[in-house]
């Protein structure tokens, strides 16, 4: 375990100032991926519960679901609205990918602008040596090879983590658009049978 935290740290230090932002990049990204994980986890235990009840009880559920069946005002139109706009809010709750790709997109910025700087201190070194600085050469290829690598690492990890948890998000908003759609079914036909009733 120490063995591999060396050499993480040996790595870091060879990749030049350029690996502190990509470090801390990486730190911030992961525990938003661990936190979004767990988050949209508990959603989708909470969606599954809210989809084995029966329609009458989704009424009655101090959650979105009771909200809209409280706030509908039986206009199609309005209550279409009112359940897209339950819908976005859900979403914007409990999708927290933007941080995450934008993590990784600044991951790649910061290992390009490191390759970059690794490049110009091999051709400031060759310019002042000639090919003889080979020491200060391999310096600063090697800055600039492990920034990009580095850079390009975190952003994979978390281009893919970012698309796969907005895509279960978004199917949690379907889900849940699904049972508001559920709830509006239940609501009308209370309503048919409560007019048939009545006439």
């Amino acid at each position: 375990m120490f063995d591999v935290l060396g050499l993480i740290l040996d790595e870091c230090l060879q990749g030049g100032i350029c690996m502190l932002p990509i470090v801390l990049l990486s730190i911030f990204m992961f525990s938003q991926i661990v936190r979004q994980s767990y988050a949209l986890t508990r959603q989708r235990n909470r969606l599954r519960g809210l989809s084995r009840q029966a329609p009458g009880e989704l009424t009655r559920q101090p959650n979105e679901l009771g909200f809209y069946a409280q706030t509908r005002t039986g206009v199609s139109s309005v209550d279409g609205n009112l359940r897209e706009v339950i819908h976005k809010g859900f979403l914007s709750r409990h999708d927290h990918s933007a941080d995450i790709l934008l993590c990784a997109s600044l991951a790649t910025v910061f290992g390009l602008l490191g390759t970059v700087m690794g490049m110009m201190q091999a051709f400031d070194a060759m310019q002042a040596g000639g090919l003889g600085q080979v020491n200060d050469l391999a310096t600063g290829v090697s800055e600039a090879l492990i920034t990009t690598q580095s850079g390009l690492m975190v952003a994979a990890v978390g281009f893919i983590a970012g698309k796969s948890l907005r895509q279960l998000a978004y199917y949690q908003g379907m889900t849940l658009l699904h049972l508001l759609n559920t709830v509006e079914h239940a609501l009308h036909q209370r309503q048919d049978k409560e007019a048939t009733h009545y006439a």
